[in-house]
């Protein structure tokens, strides 16, 4: 009996649960996206948080944020998060696919309780076609919304055994108008990208990789990125360098992979009340290595992963307390299978060891350890020629970080007036936290095939849920208000994803509505950053003959009232809205590509939940690209 694809986007690993999903490079090249929101907009319960500045941009997941994901590009972990900037430092431009896990469907991946992301960019072999040997090109693109200017240019060969690229990126950007008609300011920025690939043919099925890349950005957000506060309170703002360098080595032979690799991102901030210079880098370094194999028509993947995250943080030349020093080594081996119980009924059980150890540079404080057991069984039936269901149970684990247990000292200046200074307290017993998941769904499909209809729903429970405790007290009080990153034994998160596609000819239009909801049932409150319920109307149009892709996208919000006045929590209900945008792609010639995309095309008033900030306004892009070869 012929399978029926079931998972979204078409990927093509089946050791993930149906609605995991994958952009593609041309969904990318249609998003033209110059940031991780517009990377991940057109992707069912996938969004970011953090407002309209990039700097702040965060991913979520079914309402988990970035601190409980994953997040690897090219098989290298990033553990990004410093303080308040957010932002995955990659240009968008290199991204060649996105594979987006909405639960811990591999256990493959280190870290996270609800999945994450797979990030891959572009190799030599993704600009040359096999008669082609060496080739550049060159991109330039334009932003209505925040002026922003595109320069991209690679120069790629391909020789016997070796393919090379060398790129280089820039984006400028001023400030952002928002959907109100006002200027955000303090929201341009300056990007620098470079990077290096090289991938040498050592024997008929070895290979190595080398990879270098270097990311830059310059801008002046305030110290926290998710507000807006006024320019006259010059301690809220800062002058900030942010740099990422990567280097990583791999090595294939056959089904074994490993790869080596050195992560190091810097945050450099200069006060502008005071001009102290403060700095918080973390250097993430490890390896992994993996082998699939296959034994009596069972597929067995194996490996082993191991990370190290080192962090420094310094104000004024002294120890910066509210970012501790210290090494956090994280620590995996896994087992995962593939086999047919059954003609019809796939199956895919796995086993994950993590341990970990954080070590703080205070040797007053206690180190922090612990080691367990994560599983996950997927299980896929095709009861028909074009209805498969699925059933699936996946666990998360996720080690607590070093900038979570440890912080000390100063977290913010009260006002004086209404608000008494905000200081950290550590919690050297902060627990991981875990998470169990159950999915269950089918996918069906109609005249051929052409039509289908998928439908999934899950639960999760996750325990020992980490959680940033913000209490604040009044000024004259004679009590000072605190900040500590806590456990809450018990929380849910509880959704749907719906939707339909028809795919004939030219047409692929696709329907979507997502539901999504948590609680803290500890203290019986909402968790109220989760996302509002999303309506999706994707619809392309291609023209293959013409070179020509058209299409609309339009995101219908609903209004998110899921939260908690009666606590001090931040976090206030959010009206709905609709959003459209249309883009086009046209080939010209035969070595130009014309790019035009409107996103908010109505100029929309609008704000993300969880948000701070109204969000961009009327975007026009503007996109051309330029490529020659066997020069």
């Amino acid at each position: 009996m012929e399978q029926l694809e079931v998972v979204e986007g078409h990927i093509p690993n089946k050791k993930v649960a149906p609605s995991d999903a994958i952009i593609t490079t041309e969904e990318l090249n249609a998003l033209q996206a110059s940031s991780m929101d517009d990377v991940l907009k057109s992707t069912t319960a996938v969004t970011t948080q953090g407002g309209p500045r990039s700097t702040s941009e965060a991913p979520q997941i079914r309402g988990l944020d970035s601190s409980k994901l994953f997040l690897y590009i090219d098989g290298v972990k990033h553990n990004f998060r410093t303080d308040h900037s957010t932002m995955v430092p990659i240009d968008s431009s290199e991204l060649k696919e996105v594979q987006v896990f909405k639960s811990n469907s591999s256990v493959e991946f280190s870290g996270g309780i609800g999945g994450g992301l797979v990030l891959k960019t572009k190799d030599p072999e993704d600009y040359l076609q096999r008669n082609q040997v060496n080739g550049a090109t060159v991109k330039t693109g334009f932003d209505s919304v925040n002026n922003e200017k595109l320069i991209n240019a690679k120069i790629y060969e391909k020789r016997k055994k070796t393919n090379l690229m060398f790129g280089f990126t820039n984006r400028e950007a001023e400030n952002t108008e928002l959907g109100n008609g006002k200027e955000l300011n303090n929201s341009s920025y300056n990007d620098l990208t470079a990077q290096m690939k090289v991938n040498t043919q050592l024997s008929a099925n070895k290979k190595l990789t080398l990879a270098a890349s270097y990311f830059q950005r310059e801008d002046e957000a305030p110290i926290n990125p998710t507000l807006n506060p006024p320019g006259t309170f010059t301690d809220l703002y800062s002058d900030n360098l942010g740099e990422r360098q990567t280097y990583d080595v791999g090595f294939e032979a056959g089904s074994f992979e490993t790869k080596v690799f050195v992560n190091d991102y810097k945050l450099n901030k200069k006060h502008k009340d005071s001009g102290d210079e403060e700095l918080r880098q973390i250097t993430t370094s490890g390896f992994n290595a993996k082998k699939i194999s296959e034994i009596e028509k069972v597929s067995i993947q194996t490996g082993l992963d191991f990370n190290q995250d080192a962090l420094k943080g310094q104000l004024a030349n002294a120890n910066l307390a509210s970012y501790p020093g210290g090494t956090s080594n994280v620590f995996g081996a896994y087992t995962q299978l593939e086999f047919r119980p059954h003609r019809q009924w796939l199956m895919s059980p796995g086993v994950r060891l993590n341990s970990y150890e954080l070590k703080p540079s205070d040797a007053n404080m206690p180190t922090n350890q612990a080691t367990a057991l994560t599983k996950k069984l997927l299980n896929q039936f095709q009861v028909s020629k074009s209805t498969v269901i699925h059933a699936n149970y996946t666990e998360g684990f996720n080690a607590p970080r070093i900038q979570y247990a440890y912080p000390d000292g100063l977290h913010h200046r009260g006002d004086g007036v209404i608000v008494a200074d905000n200081y950290f307290i550590p919690n050297p017993n902060l627990e991981h936290e875990t998470s169990q998941t159950y999915e269950a769904g089918f996918v069906m499909g109609f005249m051929d095939d052409s039509f289908k209809l998928s439908y999934n729903y899950y639960v999760g429970q996750m325990k020992d849920y980490i959680y940033l405790q913000k209490i604040d007290q009044m000024a004259g009080s004679g009590t000072n208000g605190t900040t500590q990153f806590i456990n809450i034994p018990d929380a849910d998160i509880e959704g749907s994803e719906i939707s339909a596609q028809y795919l004939q000819n030219i047409w692929d239009v696709k329907v979507a509505y997502t539901t999504a909801k948590g609680y803290n049932e500890t203290l019986g409150i909402y968790l109220s950053d989760m996302p509002a319920n999303q309506y999706l109307f994707d619809v392309k149009m291609h023209q293959d003959k013409y070179g020509l892709t058209m299409g609309y996208l339009g995101i219908m919000t609903m209004a998110q009232n899921k939260v908690n006045p009666q606590t001090i929590e931040r976090t206030t209900a959010t009206p709905g809205y609709f959003i459209h945008s249309v883009f086009m792609n046209k080939k010209i010639m035969k070595d130009f590509n014309l790019s035009l995309r409107v996103d908010n095309m109505t100029n929309k008033d609008y704000r993300k939940h969880a948000s701070f900030i109204p969000d961009a306004g009327r975007s026009i892009k503007l996109g051309l690209e330029y490529q020659i070869t066997n020069f």
